[in-house]
């Protein structure tokens, strides 16, 4: 393994550190509610208003909304943890 192997390893470490942040801290709760609304989906859509989840996104570094993040970055690690996400336009849906 070269400098440059050892790099890459250690950037995916670290996203993965903070999509288990996001995950936890963000999408979590918002999928429990869900839940116990007898919801099958997680709506989302343009979650740049939500000022918190902007912030906490930002401090991640993360530099798009919730929306944008679950359907680009987000995606490979959702679905190994087992959701479906679909997304148009203008929402992101993880269905569970």
């Amino acid at each position: 393994m070269n400098a440059n192997d050892l790099r890459a390893k250690a950037n995916q470490v670290t996203d993965r550190k903070r999509l288990d942040i996001v995950y936890n801290e963000i999408l979590l709760p918002k999928l429990k509610r869900c839940a116990e609304n007898k919801q099958k989906e997680l709506q989302i859509y343009e979650n740049c208003y939500d000022h918190q989840v902007w912030v906490k996104l930002k401090e991640l570094g993360f530099n798009d909304n919730l929306q944008y993040l679950c359907r680009g970055v987000m995606l490979p690690y959702l679905t190994e943890k087992g959701f479906n996400v679909t997304y148009s336009p203008y929402f992101t849906y993880i269905k569970f």
